[in-house]
């Protein structure tokens, strides 16, 4: 009974974030260069890593709150809805870096954005210029549904997946990796856990409404100004300990 509930749960709130974000975006014709540029800036730069086809309106409350504390906040625009082979988009990525002459960055990513940030720093030219991600949500270890959608982006989510593969033996840059992932989430395999990485579980339920998680806003904010601390993800964080 308690799956179906999750289920029901995961079905219901999750599609209410997936048509909200995007269409108050469109309703408001929100530019991702606006977040690029406050008032007054401080380091680091952040950069957007949205899931499969995302766009970076499924993280502009993230970009918001990042905004209003004074971090530049990117959007790689080349990255379009994010359809594309992991390797291809994290060379769009890692071009931006460079065009951009971007230093020092922490890469905030969703879902299949958390493979792409690890490519990024694992194995392009540009991976020195991350100093850290924080993930969301993201299939390292790959998803129960990529042997049976139908479509060639999802396939490369299958836990055997040469990409996945390659990604997994990148452990040396795990340590810069902090990974969120919900308690229950049906998309992606359980117990999304990397040797060397902060992992941080959440006693949350879904793959989508997490991203307006107050514990999650702090745990990227924290991770973004250089004051997170891993002991704090030793357990996992309880809905009931939220910050209001």
């Amino acid at each position: 009974m308690r799956e179906v509930t999750n289920l029901v749960d995961f079905g219901v709130n999750d599609l209410a974030y997936i048509i909200r974000w995007p269409l108050m975006g469109h309703l408001t014709k929100a530019e991702a260069a606006r977040y690029a540029n406050p008032p007054h800036p401080r380091e680091p730069h952040v950069v957007l890593l949205p899931g499969v086809y995302e766009t970076w309106q499924f993280l502009r409350p993230i970009a918001k709150m990042l905004h209003d504390q004074g971090y530049p906040v990117h959007a790689v625009a080349d990255m379009g809805h994010n359809s594309g082979p992991v390797h291809e988009m994290a060379a769009r990525v890692a071009r931006y870096l460079e065009e951009n002459d971007l230093r020092g960055v922490v890469f905030v990513a969703h879902s299949k954005g958390g493979l792409i940030g690890k490519y990024v720093m694992g194995h392009t030219r540009a991976g020195e210029r991350v100093r850290q991600m924080v993930s969301v949500n993201s299939p390292y270890s790959g998803s129960s549904f990529a042997h049976v959608i139908p479509m060639r982006t999802v396939r490369h989510f299958h836990p055997r997946h040469p990409t996945l593969s390659m990604l997994n033996e990148s452990a040396e840059v795990n340590a810069r990796i902090v990974s969120i992932c919900s308690k229950y989430d049906p998309l992606i395999n359980p117990h999304e856990y990397m040797d060397a990485a902060t992992n941080v579980p959440l006693d949350a339920i879904g793959h989508f409404r997490i991203l307006k998680d107050p514990r999650v806003f702090e745990t990227i904010l924290a991770v973004v100004s250089g004051s997170y601390r891993a002991d704090d993800a030793a357990e996992p964080v309880p809905a009931s300990a939220a910050p209001a």
